[in-house]
């Protein structure tokens, strides 16, 4: 684990939000980074070139349509079903490569991968919410970070949540 000296980060990010009728509603945003290091020194050397920011994917964006409608006495309902995606990251914050011994260390990463999500929400009297969510539905196997440490042998990936389901009842009072 090392302290980089400089860095230069730029993008941008467009969020938008669409009301085509008064039931659907349409939302996400797309990002776009660019992340580098301009001063990495390790053993005095510079290997700003040879670094990649740990988990600054250069595209990410997301997708959501829901619809919201009105029971009348029986409260409100809405469901929403959604996509987001990243391109590749380097999972790990390791030195690629020393420049003092040559040793390479190959990075811990992930490819571009992509995560659905959708869910239900009926509310009743305004006191009520019974919500049934689900995420990562298409179970995606993906990893969020990693450490190699290679003086100790040690490579180490985290992995993000599998798909999950909750079901909730709560009561405003």
């Amino acid at each position: 684990f090392t302290n980089a000296g400089k860095g230069t980060v730029e993008g941008f990010e467009l969020e938008y939000q669409l009301l085509p009728t008064e039931h659907w509603l349409i939302s996400g945003n797309l990002a776009w980074l660019d992340a580098r290091y301009d001063e990495y020194m390790f053993k005095n050397v510079n290997i700003a070139d040879q670094q990649e920011f740990t988990n600054a994917t250069d595209f990410s964006g997301a997708m959501n349509l829901e619809y919201r409608t009105d029971l009348g006495a029986a409260g409100s309902l809405s469901a929403r079903v959604g996509y987001s995606y990243q391109s590749s990251v380097v999972a790990t914050t390791e030195i690629v490569r020393d420049p003092v011994t040559g040793v390479v260390t190959q990075p811990i990463t992930q490819n571009g991968y992509g995560l659905v999500g959708a869910g239900v929400i009926w509310t009743f009297k305004d006191a009520w919410t019974v919500s049934l969510q689900g995420s990562n539905l298409t179970d995606k196997e993906y990893k969020t970070t990693g450490y190699v440490v290679p003086a100790l042998g040690v490579r180490s990936g985290f992995y993000g949540a599998p798909r999950q389901y909750s079901l909730s009842v709560k009561y405003d009072f």
